[in-house]
């Protein structure tokens, strides 16, 4: 009980922090969907993103990603079906480095955390996303990102809906 509060302590800082950069920028974006993740049972988890411009040019973005997952460590925290499970929080930074119409290309670089009601560490997550506008609302993203937490290093790709706001 205590990581899922303060997974969300986390989150809500990282959003009212963004605030007067949301302000400014009519243009940032939230994104929702799934991935692979070896040490979940399934291998999947959820995934959720949100983007914020930090630069005129749209270019730098303040980037926060969440992935919940069940995996089968066994732990003193939250369960789902004799489950445990595993949350992470990774704030940091992506950088536009090539756009091409309604398609956009990301690197990225987010440290955080992975918690899993029994103990929190210390998590890097780093890569890219490839982001396509299919209406003026609505896109799709593509990511490829490896997480390294502990001596544990995950291949990490997820796809989602992204909704600009």
């Amino acid at each position: 009980m205590k990581t899922l509060i303060l997974v969300t302590i986390l989150a809500l800082m990282t959003i009212f922090l963004s605030v007067p950069v949301m302000a400014q920028d009519p243009v940032r974006f939230g994104a929702a969907g799934v991935g692979y993740f070896a040490g979940a049972t399934p291998n999947i988890q959820g995934w959720a993103a949100l983007g914020i411009p930090i630069t005129s040019d749209n270019k730098a973005i303040s980037y926060t990603s969440m992935d919940v997952s069940v995996v089968k460590v066994a732990t003193g925290g939250p369960t789902v079906a004799g489950l445990n499970l595993q949350y992470s929080l990774h704030p940091g930074m992506a950088y536009r480095l090539l756009k091409r119409g309604s398609w956009s290309l990301y690197g990225l670089a987010a440290p955080g955390f992975v918690a899993n009601g029994d103990s929190i560490r210390g998590s890097f997550e780093y890569g890219g996303f490839v982001h396509k506008q299919v209406s003026k609302v609505f896109g799709v993203m593509l990511a490829f990102t490896k997480q390294q937490y502990g001596n544990d290093t995950d291949f990490a790709p997820r796809g989602a809906v992204t909704i600009k706001f």
